[in-house]
């Protein structure tokens, strides 16, 4: 795209980013890498608009000024819940309850099975917690959940994931979460 609709863009971007009660737009970039060829510099690595989107990009500078500018982005619904379901997943890896209710809608209810246990986002914080504190005692290593046997299906404009999730050493389950519009419904 031509700079006119690069800007056009990266308008239309920063709005969609803000909608539906999300921060105000702000975009950082982790796994950074550069290399210089000839008189030029190269930059690659991750963007990412928390509880947004994020992709890959690469620049290029020459004399000071950016003569090549790329990137991808997930930016379509299917692909927008599915990167929300794997930061949903990253929080449950290490039991980070502040990035696991960033991603939930305000009323996501969470159900622990064995018990048939119902919880909202403020009961769950609680449950993680005490469940992380089990998890590590009798000298048990650091709370690490890992994940297998994903499936991931759309039904509608909506993402469903199951899999198993295991606690090495402690516990393991089946679990079941549903992305839509970039937030854990389910």
């Amino acid at each position: 795209m031509n700079r006119d609709e690069y800007v056009q863009f990266l308008g239309k971007f920063k709005e969609e980013a803000e909608k539906d009660g999300r921060p105000k737009f702000s975009m950082r970039f982790n796994n950074l890498i550069q290399r210089k060829v000839g008189n030029m510099i190269f930059e690659a690595g991750d963007w990412i608009v928390d509880d947004f989107d994020s992709g890959v990009y690469m620049h290029a500078a020459q004399a000071g000024r950016i003569i090549l500018d790329m990137a991808t982005n997930s930016y379509d619904a299917d692909a927008f819940n599915e990167n929300t379901l794997a930061a949903y997943r990253l929080g449950l890896t290490t039991g980070d309850s502040e990035t696991i209710i960033r991603m939930a809608t305000d009323s996501f209810n969470f159900t622990w099975v064995p018990e048939s246990m119902v919880m909202n986002r403020d009961e769950y914080v609680q449950f993680l917690g005490k469940f992380k504190e089990e998890a590590e005692k009798e000298g048990r290593p650091k709370f690490s959940m890992r994940f297998d046997k994903l499936i991931q299906r759309k039904v509608g404009d909506t993402i469903v994931e199951a899999g198993d999730w295991i606690v090495d050493g402690y516990d393991r389950g089946v679990y079941m979460h549903a992305a839509q519009a970039g937030r854990i419904i389910l």
